[in-house]
This record gives C-alpha cells, structure tokens and sequence, in this order.
C-alpha cells in the first residue's frame, strides 16, 4: 500500500469524527446534556488524534500525484486548506481535553470551556469540510463547476438468443 492508497483509506475519520462530535456537543447544549457535551468533547480529540496520520499522508500523497501537472493546483488548494483544518482540528481536540478535564473535577470555568470547545470544534468542522472538499477535487471531476457529464450512448442491443429444441 503506497501513501495515496493509506491516504484515501484514513482520511475520511477525521471528517466523520469531527461532524459528529460537532453535532453531539451542539446537541448537549441545546438539551443540557452533560453526558452528550462529554461525548462530544471525547470524540473531538478522537478526531484531532485521526487527522495526525491523516495529515502526515498528504505530502507523501502530493508527491506521487505532483508529477502530473494538471494536478498542481487543485494539490496546493487542499494542502494550504489541509494546514488549517490540523491546525484548527488540534486546538479543538486540545480544547476538548482541557474542558473534559474540567468537567471531571467540576470546574466553576467547565462551561466557559465547553462553550469555547464548542466554537472551536465548530469552526474545525468547516476547515475539515472545505480541506475533504478540496482533496476530492483533485480526482473527481464530477465536482467541478465546469463538469459536464458525457453523452449518453445507446447500448448495443443484444443479439438474440435463439433457443435449441
């Protein structure tokens, strides 16, 4: 297995991760659920661990795509918005280890930090999402604007099966 190949098998869990932990956490606050804040909090820095080998693909990833230079700039679009998705991916799941550590030993400053964490986890699910949006563009054409899909071309018609008696 090469890098693209590892690549394009690991990197949807931190997308996946972080959308759900978004949800869970945004969930728990409408609902007041501390043990849905938790959970929430608990996947986000499952998602911040999931986007390290994910991250750390990418460039031998680029390296083997890079050689086609049709691909250049799609490649750069998604490393300079797969920079900031870890970037920001990181201090969500730091953010969500400081506030679960602070949920624990029931802080007076636990929902301040909950209340960060969420903004954080939030703004990283939109990084995450545009950077997965821009890795896809690199190999499915079929998200371009311009795209159009080819013409339609009548199947050949079978030949007819005659039978034996």
């Amino acid at each position: 297995m090469n890098a693209a190949q590892l690549h394009l098998a690991i990197n949807h869990f931190p997308v996946v991760l972080d959308v759900v932990a978004a949800v869970a956490c945004g969930w728990g606050a409408l609902r007041r659920s501390r043990a849905m804040q938790r959970h929430g909090l608990a996947l986000a820095i499952v998602a911040a661990v999931a986007a390290v080998p994910t991250f750390l693909t990418g460039e031998p990833t680029a390296q083997l795509l890079g050689r086609d230079p049709a691909l250049l700039a799609q490649i750069h679009e998604h490393e300079e918005a797969a920079e900031a998705a870890f970037a920001l991916i990181g201090v969500a799941g730091a953010s969500a280890a400081l506030s679960l550590i602070l949920f624990h030993r029931a802080h007076p400053k636990q929902r301040l930090a909950f209340g960060i964490s969420l903004v954080l986890l939030l703004a990283a699910t939109g990084f995450v999402v545009r950077a997965a949006h821009e890795g896809g563009l690199i190999r499915h054409p079929e998200l371009h604007a311009e795209w159009q899909p080819a013409p339609l071309t009548p199947a050949p018609t079978p030949p007819e099966v005659t039978q034996h008696p």
